[in-house]
């Protein structure tokens, strides 16, 4: 089979995991937010009952939501870690129900690898890790075993910590380094990653221009900028814009 060179340049924006293919040439995709905690700094309480949680993520999806974001313990400046029981008790139902009722991936973010393992089992397809898989080097494993998604976090320190005198030189080239040595750390592991994708999705592409407005000045990254999660914690009709100069 011929493959031509506009095929393999399409192919660089297309995010494949299990049986999912998104083309991400003509939209962004939208992450739906649903944390079954009772302390979370958006919805913490709300959707704390697995029938609130259900319904949550139906009008989350009838609202255009491509992915829902289950996650059970909360990563709020100052939150304590709970116990791996404590979290399954909290996401596993709320994951199998989704499952049953809609055809939707599911992510579960946690950065525990009992959590993570349990979840692909009840459906989950990708794996949200706020440490950057960091915290568990058998994540990685799990992640490479299973062929789901996953999403590489950045956090300086802990959420107990990460306010703690927070400081960086330079913040953009800092966090691009660890995004760098976490991709090439999961690769290693054996997780799928094609680098002229990924690097292909973290730029923007060829044409397009990603500006980032910090405190008045203008801060353009040309070689890392991630895949980056908007997170619509409570209507996911209503869009940002990304390309806003400082008034």
């Amino acid at each position: 089979m011929c493959i031509r060179d506009s095929d393999k340049a399409s192919e660089q924006w297309v995010w494949r995991f299990g049986n999912r293919r998104f083309d991400l040439r003509n939209r962004v995709l939208i992450m739906g937010i649903l944390n079954v905690t009772p302390d979370s700094f958006s919805d913490g309480g709300k959707y704390f009952a697995k029938d609130r949680a259900l319904r949550r993520a139906e009008e989350m999806v009838n609202e255009g939501a491509d992915i829902i974001d289950v996650g059970g313990e909360s990563s709020r400046p100052g939150a304590q870690p709970g116990s791996v029981q404590e979290e399954l008790r909290r996401v596993l139902p709320v994951i199998r129900a989704i499952k049953e009722r809609l055809d939707i991936p599911v992510s579960i973010d946690t950065y525990k690898y009992e959590v993570a393992g349990e979840a692909i089992a009840a459906g989950a397809e990708i794996v949200n890790d706020i440490t950057g898989l960091r915290h568990s080097a058998r994540m990685k494993t799990l992640i490479a075993e299973h062929g789901v998604g996953v999403v590489i976090m950045h956090m300086q320190g802990t959420p107990q910590t990460m306010q703690v005198a927070p400081h960086y030189d330079d913040v953009v080239e800092e966090i691009g380094a660890f995004l760098e040595h976490q991709l090439s750390e999961a690769k290693q592991a054996g997780v799928e990653v094609s680098e002229d994708k990924a690097r292909k999705l973290l730029e923007g592409g060829d044409k397009v221009k990603v500006t980032v407005w910090f405190r008045g000045r203008e801060i353009t990254h040309p070689d890392i900028g991630c895949k980056l999660l908007q997170r619509m914690t409570e209507s996911l009709k209503e869009v940002a814009t990304i390309d806003r100069q400082p008034s």
